[in-house]
């Protein structure tokens, strides 16, 4: 029964694919509005550019960094003998082991603070010697970088290291190779930076332009979190060179999309491209001419992330001929439950 009904549910999905496809794609072309020279032009479209993150103000006048499990320092105890210092870690639990003085706990302490603190501890066995406590390795500052980067894993805080350092020391987002260009795998405006479980308000694109607001100090224990640019594709299908989907970018255009798919084919309508947007549940569907575009009568079209670009023919036959195109490329998201955004 399980399986009757899954088959059931991949049928009904598929027949309202193919219904509205169909609507969509062979509907009078002069009948529907021209593409918005951007795509928040147009009221209706609801998936337009995601809100602006206003980025942090960051207190300048912050404490001392405290010590952190996996820190090794140097102890130090100077007196009738001095003695040569050591480096020592800072163990799981945040205890530094000395001899004589068993262990200690330091972790969370500024570094004068936890020199206050063994100075109390030696006191108890050696009035007369003084401890000196230096950082020699601060292994335990550490972010972790997560998601669709070159390097992920954990990344020691070395200094003063802003969101771009720690994105730049795990090998940025990643890219692959795509003809003469790097498609980037890894989604920056989606990118999250997580303290404390609460998300901050910061944008990883203007991070990496230097803005101060959102190009903040990463402290320790912070997750940032890239992910894949999957969702952000554009798909270019019918009558082109090379149908396809490729990797969205910001700032990209109808006649840029149009030249990476190899172009219009000679049966293309180059009066009549249908750009689909929105995923399929409400979507928006505009008709633009590229003969136009091409000619610098028309501005050209910015494309949001989603978008279906649908090259028409000179003469459409049959409406089984245009799904029979359509519908390998996008059947297999609606039936897996994802979207085209």
């Amino acid at each position: 029964m399980n399986e009757q009904g899954s088959n059931l549910r991949r049928q009904k999905a598929r027949k309202a694919l193919v219904v509205g496809l169909w609507a969509l794609l062979v509907g009078c072309g002069p009948s529907l509005p021209p593409a918005p020279i951007e795509p928040t032009m147009d009221p209706g479209f609801e998936a337009g550019a995601p809100a602006e993150k206003p980025g942090l103000i960051e207190d300048e006048e912050e404490g001392p960094e405290p010590l952190y499990p996996g820190d090794v320092v140097a102890i130090q105890m100077i007196g009738g003998q001095e003695q040569e210092s050591r480096p020592t870690p800072v163990d799981r639990g945040g205890y530094v082991h000395v001899a004589l003085l068993g262990s200690v706990k330091v972790a969370g302490l500024p570094l004068h603070e936890a020199e206050a603190r063994l100075q109390k501890a030696l006191a108890r066995v050696d009035r007369f010697s003084q401890v000196s406590l230096a950082l020699v390795e601060a292994r335990g500052r550490h972010a972790s970088v997560v998601g669709a980067v070159e390097r992920p894993g954990h990344v020691v805080l070395q200094g003063d290291m802003r969101l771009a350092d720690v994105l730049a020391e795990a090998g940025g987002p990643r890219s692959a190779a795509q003809e003469d260009r790097l498609a980037a795998l890894g989604d920056l405006d989606g990118l999250r930076l997580v303290r404390k479980g609460q998300v901050l308000p910061v944008d990883g694109r203007r991070a990496l332009e230097g803005d101060p607001r959102h190009n903040v100090r990463v402290r320790p224990g912070d997750i940032v979190h890239v992910p894949p640019a999957l969702a952000a594709r554009v798909m270019v299908l019918g009558e082109v060179g090379r149908p396809r989907s490729m990797g969205f970018r910001p700032g990209m255009r109808l006649t840029e999309a149009l030249a990476d798919a190899g172009g219009l084919a000679r049966s293309a309508d180059n009066a009549d491209v249908r750009v689909i947007r929105g995923g399929y549940a409400s979507p928006r569907v505009y008709v633009a001419s590229p003969k136009a575009l091409f000619a610098g009568k028309a501005p050209d079209v910015l494309l949001a992330p989603g978008d279906v670009i649908f090259v028409t023919e000179h003469w459409m036959s049959t409406v089984g001929q245009v799904l029979e195109r359509v519908i390998p490329a996008t059947t297999t998201a609606v039936l897996l439950g994802t979207t085209m955004r």
